[in-house]
C-alpha cells in the first residue's frame, strides 16, 4: 500500500485504543427480562430470563468525547445554515433487529450523520423491545439525557430529538400502541380524525388537536392511574396514554421516521395493487372452470399451480354438483312426504343445499399463485427489485426508490392488460371474460395515478438538503395531492399513523429545518443491525456465551465508530509537490 501513498493503521494501534478508551465506557450484566415462551413455566407466551445487557455506563462523557475527536479532525458542520451556529444537534434513537434491542445517538453536526459509522451504539440488551424491558434497561438514562440537553460544549449548547418507528416512538412515549385511538405521539389527534383532510381540520371550530407535550403526558398518565390502569379505558380517560415517557425529549423534537412513512405507504399502495389483481385472477378462474372441456386439455403439458388449482376445481365442482342434484332429490321427496318428514330434516338438507351452492361460486386457489398476480413478482425481479421474504415479503428503502422510477410504474401498471392479452392469444377459446379487461383497466389507472403523486412525495421528503421557499411549497402540494389522491383512489384502506404522519407533522418539521428530512430520519438506526450482525458472526465462537459476545460486537462497532480510528484507518500520504 505504500507504493500507492496510502498508510493503514496497524492492528496493534487500533487495539490500542480500544483497550485505552473502549473498555472504559461499556458496562455488562446480566438482567431479568421478559421474552417469549411457549415452555410450561411461561406465563401467556412469555417468562423472565436472565438476558444479556450492554449499556454505556455515562452517555454524556461519550458523547463529548466523540465530539472533542470530531473537533480536533475538523469534522464539524452546520449544513449551510440549517443547525443554528451556536448549537449542537444529537439524535437519540434506537431500533430491534437479529433479536437484540440497540439505542443509538449521531451526532448531526458532521457530513452524513445517518452513515453507520456516524452512527454510535450506546446500549444493547439480548430480547424484545417490551414496554416493561424497556423501562428495565432506559430509566436510567433519564437524568443522563436531561443533563445532557441542559450542558453546554466549548460555547455551544445541545438540541436533543428522538428517532425510531412508529412501534418504538408509541412505546417510548408511553401510549398504549400504534392502533390505539390516540396513537400519534405528537399531537392528540384521534385515529378517526385522521379520516378528515387536514385543511377541513384546521376550517374545524375548535382547530386542531393540540400537541402532546410532556406536561400533558405525565397528567394523561396521572388520569390512567387514578382510573385503575385499565388500558381497555386508556382511550376515554388518558387518550391511550399508560406510561410515562422514558426520555425527557419533547414529543415536538420527535423526528419523523420518513424511511418507514416511505415504506409502509408504498406498502400499502403496492398491497392494493395485489388485491386488485386477484379479483381478475378469481374471474378468469371461475371463467376457466365454467369453461373446461377435458378433451382438449393436455394434462401432461400442466406447470403451474394455478392450471393444477382450475383442473382440481373442475374435480370438486363436478363433485359438489352431484351431491348438490342428490340433496335437491332428497329435499323434493322430503317435500312430498312432509307428514312422515320432521321440519328439522328439511331444514338440514336446505342448508346444506346453501352451503354447496356458496362452495360453488368461490374461486378457491391460493393467493398470489394466480397469471396476472404472480406476474407481478417477475416484473419486479426484472427490474432488481427482491421483497424480504421473512418479513412479510415487505419492500426495504432502496426498493420503494426503485418502485418510484417511472419505468417500473408504468411496467407494473401494464402488467394486468399484458397477461390478459397473452392468456387470450395462448387458447383457441376465451380465455378471459370480458369483465376482466374492465378491471385491469380500473387497476392500471389507478395504481398508475396513486404511485404518480407518491413518488413525487417521496423525492421530496427523503433528500438532506437545504431547501427553497419554493421547494418547500413543492413539497407541501405534493403531500396534499397524494392525500387527495390517496383517500379518492383507495377509499377502503385505512389512514394508518404512517400517513397520519405524512399529512400531518412532515411539512412543520420540513419548514422547522428548511430542509429534507433525510439527515433526521431513523436510516442510521437501520443500517446498524447489518453491521453488528457481520460483527457477530465475526465472533461465533462467542455464542455459547452470549454476555461476551455481545460486549465484543458493541466494542468492536464503538472502536469503527471513533473519529480518531476513522482518521487512521484509510489517509493518503501527501506527496512532496503538495502543500
Amino acid at each position: 500500500m505504500s507504493s500507492i501513498d496510502v498508510s493503514i493503521a496497524s492492528e496493534r494501534q487500533m487495539r490500542k485504543r480500544e483497550a485505552e478508551f473502549v473498555n472504559s465506557v461499556f458496562v455488562s450484566e446480566m438482567i431479568p427480562l421478559i421474552v417469549p415462551s411457549d415452555s410450561a413455566d411461561g406465563s401467556d407466551g412469555s417468562k423472565s430470563k436472565a438476558s444479556p445487557f450492554v449499556y454505556a455506563k455515562d452517555l454524556p462523557a461519550l458523547v463529548v468525547e466523540f465530539l472533542e475527536q470530531h473537533y480536533r479532525h475538523g469534522n464539524l458542520t452546520w449544513h449551510n445554515g440549517m443547525i443554528p451556529d451556536t448549537e449542537i444537534w444529537i439524535k437519540i434513537g434506537g431500533d430491534k433487529g437479529g433479536g437484540t434491542m440497540k439505542m443509538f445517538f449521531q451526532i448531526v453536526n458532521i457530513n452524513n450523520p445517518n452513515a453507520g459509522r456516524n452512527t454510535v451504539t450506546f446500549a444493547s440488551f439480548a430480547g424484545p423491545d417490551t414496554p416493561d424491558n424497556m423501562t428495565a434497561t432506559m430509566e436510567q438514562y433519564e437524568d443522563q439525557i436531561k443533563a445532557l440537553e441542559n450542558m453546554s460544549w466549548r460555547g455551544y449548547s445541545f438540541r436533543l430529538s428522538f428517532f425510531g418507528d412508529c412501534e418504538l416512538l408509541c412505546k417510548m412515549y408511553g401510549i398504549l400502541s400504534c392502533n390505539s385511538v390516540y396513537a400519534c405521539p405528537v399531537c392528540e389527534e384521534p385515529k378517526h380524525g385522521w379520516k378528515i383532510p387536514l385543511k377541513e381540520r384546521k376550517r374545524r371550530k375548535n382547530g386542531l388537536a393540540p400537541l402532546r407535550t410532556n406536561a400533558s403526558l405525565h397528567r394523561n398518565f396521572l388520569q390512567y392511574m387514578s382510573d385503575g390502569c385499565r388500558p381497555n379505558r386508556s382511550k376515554t380517560v388518558s387518550k391511550s396514554v399508560v406510561r410515562l415517557p422514558l426520555f425527557p425529549i419533547e414529543p415536538q423534537q420527535i423526528t419523523m421516521p420518513t424511511l418507514h412513512i416511505s415504506i409502509g405507504v408504498h406498502d400499502k399502495i403496492y398491497r392494493h395493487l395485489e388485491e386488485g389483481c386477484h379479483d381478475i385472477d378469481k374471474d378468469i378462474f371461475t371463467h376457466l372452470v365454467k369453461t373446461y372441456d377435458d378433451s382438449s386439455i393436455d394434462k401432461s403439458s400442466v406447470q403451474n399451480n394455478f392450471d393444477q388449482a382450475v383442473q382440481q376445481r373442475v374435480d370438486e365442482v363436478g363433485e359438489k354438483h352431484t351431491m348438490l342434484d342428490k340433496k335437491n332429490h332428497d329435499l323434493a321427496e322430503m317435500t312430498a312426504n312432509i307428514q312422515d318428514t320432521s321440519i328439522k330434516e328439511i331444514c338440514a338438507i336446505q342448508q346444506k343445499i346453501t352451503e354447496l351452492e356458496g362452495d360453488l361460486k368461490k374461486a378457491d386457489f391460493k393467493k398470489g399463485t394466480g397469471p396476472i398476480t404472480s406476474a407481478l413478482d417477475d416484473v419486479l425481479q426484472r427490474h432488481n427489485i427482491q421483497r424480504q421474504e421473512y418479513h412479510g415479503k415487505t419492500f426495504n428503502g432502496n426498493q420503494v426508490k426503485k418502485c418510484c422510477q417511472p419505468s417500473v410504474t408504468a411496467d407494473l401498471a401494464g402488467t394486468p392488460h399484458r397477461i390478459l392479452g397473452e392468456l387470450d392469444s395462448s387458447h383457441s377459446d376465451t380465455a378471459v371474460p370480458l369483465q376482466a379487461y374492465g378491471k385491469a383497466t380500473e387497476v392500471a389507472k389507478c395504481f398508475a395515478t396513486v404511485m404518480a403523486k407518491f413518488s413525487r412525495v417521496h423525492k421530496c421528503i427523503n433528500h438532506g438538503r437545504n431547501m427553497t421557499e419554493q421547494e418547500i411549497l413543492d413539497a407541501e402540494t405534493a403531500i396534499e395531492d397524494f392525500m387527495q389522491c390517496f383517500r379518492s383512489s383507495l377509499a377502503n384502506v385505512q389512514i394508518s399513523l404512517k400517513l397520519h404522519f405524512l399529512e400531518d407533522h412532515v411539512l412543520p418539521q420540513i419548514k422547522s429545518l428548511r430542509a429534507g428530512l433525510g439527515l433526521m430520519n431513523e436510516q442510521g438506526g437501520e443500517n446498524q443491525h447489518g453491521h453488528q450482525k457481520r460483527e457477530a458472526a465475526a465472533c461465533s465462537n462467542l455464542k455459547h456465551q452470549p454476555m461476551q459476545q455481545l460486549l465484543t460486537v458493541m466494542k468492536n462497532s464503538l472502536t469503527q465508530c471513533l473519529p480518531d480510528v476513522q482518521a487512521k484507518m484509510l489517509h493518503r500520504k501527501k506527496r512532496q509537490n503538495e502543500d
